[in-house]
Order: C-alpha cells, then sequence, then structure tokens
C-alpha cells in the first residue's frame, strides 16, 4: 500500500503581517512549527481523510500531502547519471562532457574538484536538495554530503573521507565520472 507523507502548519496570523496566513509564508522559513506525519492509504483522498481525523494536524492547516516512493523506485541507471551530467542544470549552466576526462580520475590532481561538480550537478537534476562540502584536515580531505528538504525545513549531513566518494578506484575517463556520481548517490541514499 503507498506511503504519504503529511505536512500540515498553525494557521494563524503572521506576526510581521497581519494579512498573511503563515501557511503563506516561504516553505523554508524555520519559524514556522509544522506537523509531519506518513500514513499509509490507497490514495491521496484517503490519507488526507486520515490526516484530517489525526490529532496533531486537526488545528493545523493541510500545506502539502505527497506519496512517499520507495527507494527502488527512486534509483538510476547509468544512463539517467550520464545524461544529467551531459544536460547539466539551466539556473548554472553547469555540464560535464565526457570527452574531456581521460585517465584515472581517482590518481589526477583534480579528483576533489570533479566530485565537487559532479555533486553540484546531481544535485540540480537528480537529487534535489544535495549540495557537498569539501573539508580538509591533518587526516586529509572529507566530503560532507547535505540534503535539505525544501518541504518540511529537515535539514541531514554525513561525512565520508574524499578517498571513498568513488566506487572503483581505476575506472578511467568518463566510468570515472560515473563511478563518482554513484559514490556520492550511495552516500546520500540514507538521508533521502
Amino acid at each position: 500500500m503507498p506511503k504519504f507523507r503529511i505536512i500540515s502548519e498553525p494557521y494563524r496570523l503572521d506576526r510581521f503581517s497581519p494579512t498573511i496566513p503563515t501557511h503563506r509564508r516561504i516553505r523554508g522559513d524555520e519559524s514556522v512549527q509544522r506537523g509531519v506525519t506518513v500514513v499509509e492509504a490507497a490514495d491521496v483522498i484517503t490519507a488526507l481523510t486520515q490526516a484530517i481525523e489525526l490529532r496533531e494536524h486537526r488545528k493545523y492547516s493541510i500545506t502539502s500531502i505527497e506519496e512517499i516512493f520507495p527507494a527502488e523506485a527512486l534509483s538510476f541507471t547509468d544512463e539517467q547519471i550520464a545524461a544529467a551530467l551531459q544536460q547539466g542544470s539551466e539556473q548554472n549552466n553547469d555540464k560535464l562532457d565526457p570527452e574531456d576526462f581521460e585517465g584515472n580520475l581517482y590518481e589526477g590532481t583534480g579528483f576533489n574538484d570533479t566530485v565537487e561538480s559532479v555533486a553540484g550537478i546531481l544535485g540540480n537534476t537528480l537529487l534535489p536538495g544535495l549540495f557537498l562540502t569539501v573539508t580538509e584536515d591533518f587526516d586529509g580531505a572529507n566530503a560532507i554530503i547535505h540534503i535539505r528538504d525544501q518541504a518540511t525545513g529537515n535539514y541531514r549531513a554525513t561525512t565520508q573521507s574524499m578517498d571513498r566518494m568513488i566506487n572503483d578506484r581505476s575506472a578511467e575517463g568518463w566510468d570515472g565520472v560515473l563511478s563518482i556520481a554513484r559514490a556520492i548517490i550511495d552516500t546520500a541514499w540514507p538521508l533521502l
């Protein structure tokens, strides 16, 4: 049976603007306390009916009901990943060309930059809300994968050493880029 996430907010007038209810504010506004519940239902109408009957949503305005897909429904093929990396995002005008990559990427000098570029494009195409930060300390570089859920305002992150940001260290050229993308997706998956 499908699962639905129900998000609601208290219905009260905004303290900064007495004519705008809080549920009309920007979704990422941290000052609004949202109620989030997951229910199993046959369809969205049944999920809405169940939400109305739940005590935590009774005096709230329901702002969103979305179906939660199982992890296997959100997996990506190499072709989908390659297409997303080559197309890039329109707002940032970032894309990768397979002909720009030669040799072993893991052993190359631009490995960290390539990981950041791949993560940036994935965050703008296949995994909205994902971004990556590379930090360096005495033990070497680490990648911090961040996921920000715009609907709920939740923020999650995990840290991984940079040498784990590629699944196949011997992969060369475009295969190395796809291996980096797979490692980023695998690291981000538990956060989604």
